[in-house]
């Protein structure tokens, strides 16, 4: 069953502090996820579209590779 989600962060990237870096690494970081289908990452908006196979696996893994990766989602 697929799902799709979109996560925010806290986090505001911008090109001076390397967020821009972080941001894209997060995203690649997603993409490595087992049953992660699609990512679309906005960065104006600071947030991932994710569509991701429900069974196998969870919002909450997800929420834990923006924390991994030094985000906070909202």
């Amino acid at each position: 069953m697929m799902k799709e989600i979109t996560i925010k962060t806290k986090h505001q990237p911008c090109e001076l502090c390397g967020g821009s870096m972080l941001f894209f690494t997060a995203t690649k970081a997603f993409r490595r996820i087992k049953g992660v289908e699609n990512v679309d990452a906005n960065y104006e908006d600071s947030a991932w579209t994710i569509q991701y196979d429900g069974k196998q696996q969870t919002k909450k893994r997800i929420d834990q590779v923006i924390d991994d990766m030094g985000f906070s989602s909202q």
